[in-house]
Formats: structure tokens, sequence, C-alpha cells
């Protein structure tokens, strides 16, 4: 007799659970991909297609906002200025261009990050942040700029989109353009509401308030009771916004998430306005960079260039948790580009031996390729092998990405054992509680039990997290369906199904057995 290996034996009970799940009707058709660790037992519980290539959708978020963790710190925190390389007379007229410089903060607004029901309608000013940046230049002594204003996206290379992403997702927030410089998530919230009486115009408003675009108001008001049908028309490069459809009489307001085209000529509008306000008057025009520049370091009366105003962010980890609960696409690819920023780490990460980092075609200059490139070598690093991630971008909104799910399970499998494990973990959706998992598995063994980032694009869903059964064990688990027929409410659900079998799980005897 010789034992059996208890890495590779699977468990019987849950592969017919499974089994059953994803052989029914439409689901048959479909190419799933599954992996279920188990590491209190040491073994894989069951296996499906784990190294076949899967589009990921936004469960690609794991990685970015891991690498993150593991290579800026939970506690990293982004970096604003406005700055000034020409002197400021004793009448407070700054002798130059005035410089308001993005430093990659996803999060610019500082508005409450909305993971629960509750928080969703807090009401934020999201210029607050540019206001109290102006404060601070009039604090200074700036009473008037001579030059101009000089919106500076430098720190991020100029491609504000990814390999892969449709035309039609750049018209709405989910498929906002990437800059260092960005604010309200870079999307132009239009809201619409019904008129007085049936076949009055609708009533339009947005925020932030900004003429960039030429908003056309075609929308009417239907009887009580109608279907609510808006539309939004941009063709690209457009700057005409056309908001079109029926709204009925008894709807309430309805928001659309419109993406803005060029954010840093909004934002170079808004703080305008909030310089104006703190009585510091600009004589020039507005422009944007997007040439590197030497950093502005120095405090007022130290020399030039100086720092006439700082924001600093929130932590990190605020915002991990926002990308993963609540998956907004642009944070994440901001985080893709901040690793692009880095050089490869000097130590170790962890216990494991280093390799080389392959140099990207551009090191470090806050592209999404450097990124890529020095993700690639954390992957390295962190077990995973690289040959199964295939990204384009660091969102899982490009249709060019493929993964593994067994690069999913090695990947969370990695940040079991590191010290921001539980702030990971903390940071995924739960289900049936918050996040894009409120609405899922509200009933049933998995409510509560599931922490995971979900994924949805096209005909793929994903989920890849963490269960703690109802016995206690907790395993790790990653689920992929590809090419699927289903409604995506239904294929949710069949995933739904997944974890709760996967929360029933009884707990273990043995972890081997002897073979007869």
């Amino acid at each position: 007799m010789s034992p059996v290996s208890t890495q590779e034996r699977p468990e019987p009970a849950l592969a017919k659970k499974i089994e059953a799940i994803i052989n029914r009707g439409d689901a048959a058709k479909a190419f799933w991909g599954i992996e279920v660790f188990a590491p209190a037992r040491g073994r894989t519980l069951y296996s499906l297609n784990a190294h076949r290539y899967f589009l990921p959708a936004s469960v690609a978020k794991l990685f970015t906002t891991a690498a993150a963790l593991d290579l800026l710190g939970p506690d990293y925190q982004f970096r604003t200025v406005v700055g000034a390389r020409a002197r400021i007379d004793r009448n407070g007229r700054l002798l130059g261009n005035l410089y308001l410089v993005g430093g990659g903060d996803p999060d610019l607004a500082g508005c409450a990050l909305p993971y629960t029901p509750e928080e969703k309608e807090e009401a934020c000013d999201a210029t607050r942040a540019l206001d109290q940046l102006a404060e601070q230049v009039a604090a200074n002594g700036v009473r008037v700029v001579a030059g101009d204003l000089i919106v500076d996206q430098s720190f991020f290379a100029p491609e504000p989109y990814a390999p892969g992403w449709a035309v039609g997702d750049l018209l709405w927030g989910y498929g906002a353009p990437v800059r260092a410089l960005s604010l309200a998530d870079n999307v132009l919230t239009v809201t619409v509401e019904p008129g007085e009486q049936a076949n009055d115009r609708g009533r339009l408003t947005w925020e932030p308030f900004t003429r960039f675009y030429d908003v056309q108001n075609q929308t009417w008001t239907a009887p009580a009771g109608a279907e609510t049908q808006l539309y939004v028309r941009r063709d690209p490069g457009s700057r005409v916004l056309e908001v079109s459809g029926p709204i009925a009489l008894d709807q309430k307001p309805r928001r659309l998430r419109v993406a803005l085209e060029e954010p840093g000529e909004v934002i170079g509008e808004l703080f305008r306005q909030a310089l104006e306000r703190h009585g510091v008057r600009l004589l020039g025009g507005m422009a944007q960079r997007f040439a590197p520049a030497p950093p502005f370091t120095a405090e007022p009366g130290a020399g030039l260039p100086v720092v006439l105003a700082e924001h600093v962010s929130r932590p990190l980890i605020e915002d991990v948790t926002l990308i993963n609960k609540v998956s907004v696409n642009l944070h994440a690819e901001m985080l893709l580009r901040m690793l692009g920023r880095q050089e490869p780490p000097p130590a170790p990460i962890g216990e494991r031996p280093r390799t080389p980092l392959e140099p990207p075609a551009r090191r470090a200059d806050g592209s999404a390729q450097a990124g890529l490139g020095v993700l690639r070598a954390w992957l390295a690093n962190a077990g995973v092998n690289p040959n199964d991630v295939e990204l384009e971008d660091g969102s899982g909104l490009s249709r060019s990405n493929l993964v593994t799910p067994h690069a999913v399970m090695q990947l969370l499998k990695y940040a079991d054992q590191q010290a921001w494990r539980p702030l990971f973990v903390e940071s995924l959706a739960v289900a049936g509680v918050d996040g894009t998992l409120e609405e899922r598995m509200k009933e049933g063994p998995a409510r509560g039990r599931v922490r995971a980032k979900t994924g949805s694009l096209g005909d793929t869903t994903t989920l890849a997290g963490y269960v703690q059964t109802t016995s206690g064990e907790t395993l790790v688990f990653a689920l992929f369906l590809n090419h699927r027929a289903l409604e995506g409410k239904q294929a949710a659900a069949l995933v739904d199904e997944l974890c709760a079998a996967l929360a029933e799980l009884p707990p273990t005897r043995a972890k081997t057995e002897k073979r007869k």
C-alpha cells in the first residue's frame, strides 16, 4: 500500500455538485474553467480547464491591486502639487506660468468611497481638493498669474486607452480616459428628471458643471407608467453630447455616467474658477503638458522651482478597496501606470528568489507597457507563471486579456502568505452585503461567507476569491465562464450556485488515505 497524493486528489461529492450545475441546459455549451483549493487540506478539491486561457474580465483587477499592495504598500499616498518656475514679485504677481501637476491620484476629489447602499447617495463636491489647492496658492502670496495655467499630465505616458477596448466603451464612465490628473473618475454625471407633466421636455443637470460638452437635451416626459428609454450620443472627437428619449412622469431621477474625453481641460477650467474664488487672477490661457519636466521640490522662499500647494491622497488601501469592491476601471488603470513609474524592487519579495526584470520598452515612464513589465516580473516572484497571464490593461476591460484560472489561484495563495493579506481580503466584495456582490447570494449559505472579485464582459462571467464554509474552513476559488449564450443574470446565478456548493462543503476527516 502507498499513500495517495492529497495535492492531486479531488473531492468526489463536491465534484458531483459542481458538474450537475455546469452541465445543466445551456450552461453545458459554455466554456468553464474552475479551480478550488483547500489550504488546510493542502490540496486542490476540484479542477477543470484550470490551465487553459480565459477572458478574465474584471477579475484581472486582482493582479493589479495585489501587486500595488506588495510593491507600493497599503499606506502609500499620491501627491498632487501646484508649482511655479518663476518668481513672485512683491505685489503678488507670479511672473510666469502656474503648473497644476498630476501625481496619479485616482481619488483627487477625496469623496466618501461608496461600498455600501448607505454611502451611495452621499453628496460630494468633486472640486473640493481643487478649492483647497487654490486656497494654498493664495496663502503663499500669489494674487496674479502673468502666464498660463499648465495642467501637467506628464507623470503618466499620454496613452488614455488600452488595446482591446471597444469604441463603444469610450462613451461611458467605465471607459474613461486615463490621465495622471483625474477628477470625479473623469466622468460627467448627467441627471435626467421628468418635466411637470406629460410631453414636457425632460430636465437635465450635470456634475461637475463644465462647458466642455455642448449638452443637447432631446428628452421628453412620457405618461406615468410608461417605459423610460434614455440614449446618449457623442461622436468620437465631438464635443456635442446629445441626451434623448422618454422619461416617465413617475420615474425617479436617472443618472448617466458619461466619460470626459479630455479631463485635463475640465480640471483646468475648474481650477481657474477656484483660483478666482480665492482672489487669484489668471491673465493667460490654459494648456496641457504631456512631455516630462523636472519635478517641483522647493518650498516657498527656498528657490525655484517652488511648490505653492500640495494635496496628499488617502492611503492606497482605501483605493484598492474601492477597486475590488466596486470595480472602478479608471482607478485600476491608474494603479497599473503607477507601477509603471517604479523601478524593480531592490530586495526579494517575501522569501522567494527574485527573477530578473525584463526591461519594458519604456522603463519607469508611467506607461501601461512599463506597468505590465513590472507586473510580469512581480508575478514570477510571486510564484505565478507569467506565461499564464497575458494582460493588455490593469482593469480587465480589454478583450485581449487572457488568464488561466490556475494563475488566479496562485496569486490568491501568494496573497495568503503576505502581511497585507487581511487588508486584501477585506477589500473584496462580500456576498449579499456590499460592492458588486451586494445583490447576489442574498439568501443561502454563501451570504456573508464569500469575499471575491467579480467580472462581467460580453459573454464572460467570472468570480475569484475566498469562501468560508459553514464548518469554518477557508477555500480559495477561481470560477471562469466564457462563451456563454446565457443572459448575464442567469450566468451569475449559476456561479452563485457554485459558491453555495463550496460554502456547504463538509469538514475534512483526514489529509491522506491509504490505497489498497
